[in-house]
């Protein structure tokens, strides 16, 4: 059986019956046999995921969170950013240059992804 329509109705209830199955079940059944049979895909393509660019201040924190260990989250990312306003510039350059070398490590295939993204 290749199809659920009102024609096929009482071959549907007679399958139902004999499956001890509800009609219902049955005509997802067919539904599903026939989108394997077609190639058909009704399933959603996972989207790819954004990697957004990296700051200073995230290659400090991830840096400070492997180091220490607290029992709040909130806690330790207000005490990351009060570390952070009290650093000097200079401190504060080695996170950023360190931050733009991860980014050319990132592919080139996911920045085109962002900008795709951007200009939607």
């Amino acid at each position: 059986m290749d199809s659920s329509k009102k024609e096929k109705l009482p071959l549907i209830k007679e399958c139902a019956n004999r499956a001890k199955l509800s009609e219902h079940q049955v005509k997802h059944w067919i539904n599903n046999y026939k989108s394997k049979i077609s190639g058909r895909i009704s399933a959603r393509k996972a989207k790819s995921k954004l990697i957004r660019k990296r700051s200073g201040f995230n290659m400090f924190a991830r840096e400070s969170l492997l180091k220490e260990s607290s029992d709040s989250r909130c806690d330790a990312f207000k005490n990351l950013g009060q570390q952070w306003t009290e650093m000097t510039d200079d401190e504060k350059q080695q996170y950023k240059t360190r931050a733009l070398l991860c980014e050319k490590d990132v592919s080139s295939s996911s920045n085109d992804v962002k900008a795709k993204k951007n200009y939607k």
